[in-house]
């Protein structure tokens, strides 16, 4: 934001200056260039959400949709809807078991969600290394880039129902269960959340190159 005068809350129309319905939303911004953000201000437990054009995923459910579209949800009193678009990427610190909002004093990990991206997307940021992030999407894949990134141990990839994952070219075993604290080197679903976690090697260069092959307009199963 300092750099370039872009504010970290920004309105829809900051955000999407080319699509015009979206200007008159006043009650919904976008946090940073990937999460949508949608506070309930009424009385009730249901708001209209207005979507941009593109693939948008619940950051609590791993609900997908595509937009532009206007979408009634139902908000439960404990949740603030929150969507990630497509090419998202977004560090975040989790407990063990990759739960949001649950406590972290027995331990807690490093992860970066993200999203299949449509085209190349970069994000770089200050770490103790200067950090950055790559996504270039392929064919029938899409491959993640971290650069000085040895902090991360898990990607939590939401909407991509893979067939396969590779680590500098090397396929990861898929693993099988529901219990993320104890997960070995590997891939595996979580179809609660329509998401991949994929459990990164502890010893690795500076950077890493992981590729994810996906089956086309499909879901995790």
């Amino acid at each position: 934001s300092h750099e370039t005068g872009v504010p970290m809350m920004r309105s829809m129309a900051v955000a999407y200056p080319a699509e015009l319905p979206l200007a008159a939303i006043n009650d919904q911004y976008m946090f940073g260039r990937d999460l949508l953000v949608a506070p309930v201000v009424a009385e009730d437990n249901s708001r209209t959400i207005s979507f941009p054009a593109g693939k948008w995923s619940c950051l609590w459910t791993g609900m997908t949709l595509s937009g532009p579209t206007n979408i009634l949800c139902y908000v439960p009193l404990d949740t603030i809807p929150v969507y990630l678009r497509e090419g998202a990427v977004i560090p975040v610190q989790l407990d063990q078991n990759l739960q949001f909002g649950k406590s972290m004093t027995s331990g807690r990990v490093s992860a970066l969600i993200v999203t299949a991206p449509m085209d190349k997307q970069e994000v770089t940021w200050l770490n103790n290394q200067s950090g950055s992030v790559i996504l270039q999407p392929r064919a029938r894949s899409f491959v993640i880039t971290l650069t000085n990134m040895p902090e991360t141990n898990y990607l939590l990839i939401y909407d991509a129902a893979a067939v396969a994952v590779k680590v500098d070219g090397k396929l990861l075993p898929k693993l099988a269960g529901d219990r993320f604290n104890s997960m070995p080197t590997g891939w595996q679903a979580d179809p609660v959340l329509n998401r991949l976690v994929v459990r990164l090697p502890s010893s690795r260069a500076r950077q890493l190159e992981i590729e994810v092959e996906i089956q086309p307009d499909s879901v995790i199963k």
